[in-house]
């Protein structure tokens, strides 16, 4: 299920293929994910809640646009607003696969 911030809609997200066109490979620098710096934050709207850890939307969207989502400004500028965590999911697992590569090759230099 997916929330959309825009036009507050909860949506059926399926992963299956039956509900899906052109699908093809792509590429993605995976590196990104690891530029991700979490933080800890006060809210504002609730003063007991205090050093909440997590990601703050404005700075995962300046690593990489498609880790945030995005809202519409009372100006009607886009925004971001809250965190993809399926995108830096799917970043997190490809580089997982790189560094996995890595250390396989230089396991196969030692021996």
């Amino acid at each position: 299920m997916t929330f959309n911030s825009t036009t507050y809609e909860v949506r059926y997200n399926s992963s299956s293929q039956r509900y899906k066109t052109n699908i093809r490979p792509v590429t993605i620098d995976s590196s990104k994910v690891l530029l991700l710096e979490p933080r800890l934050y006060d809210t504002k709207d609730d003063e007991a809640k205090k050093d909440i850890l997590g990601y703050i939307a404005e700075e995962v969207a300046g690593i990489d646009r498609v880790f945030a989502g995005y809202s519409l400004s009372d100006e009607g500028q886009e925004r971001p607003e809250t965190i993809d965590w399926f995108k830096i999911l799917i970043y997190a697992i490809e580089e997982i696969k790189v560094l996995n590569q890595r250390i396989s090759n230089l396991e196969n230099n030692v021996t």
